[in-house]
């Protein structure tokens, strides 16, 4: 069966599926006044949009700007935490907020670049690229 074939006997919902991992938050925790690190569900961000985040970070000139490499780690945030739900209406209206961007700040704030790390690496979008060319 060659791969054509195989690609119109597949599943496609294989296709769609994004990778997730469970990560912790003691910034959560400590303000919900909890011992231990509150779990927090990331996932995998679709190749476009990570791109488009991606490429906030740089001026018109393509240098990278470091105001948006703050906003590029908020958007990544916002987009790649699946729980808690940062888009979720009422969760903004409790904490006095307009943006999901605003309530991922104000939630997790110094953690910010530490998940949009970990989002970033769940995506792996170099390693990807490493092995598609070997």
């Amino acid at each position: 069966m060659n791969i054509t074939e195989q690609l119109l006997s597949s599943n496609v919902s294989n296709f769609t599926k994004r990778k997730t991992k469970v990560i912790k938050s003691s910034r959560l925790a400590d303000c919900l006044g909890l011992k231990k690190a509150v779990d927090v569900t990331i996932k995998e961000i679709p190749y476009r949009l990570y791109n488009e985040i991606a490429n906030g970070q740089y001026d018109d000139d393509g240098r990278i700007n470091p105001d948006r490499m703050v906003d590029m780690a908020v958007d990544l945030v916002v987009e790649g935490v699946a729980e808690p739900d940062l888009r979720n209406k009422d969760l903004m209206e409790h904490f006095g907020v307009r943006t999901p961007e605003d309530l991922a700040v104000l939630l997790f704030d110094n953690e910010i670049a530490v998940i949009g790390e970990k989002i970033n690496e769940l995506c792996s979008y170099e390693d990807v690229k490493d092995r598609v060319k070997n």
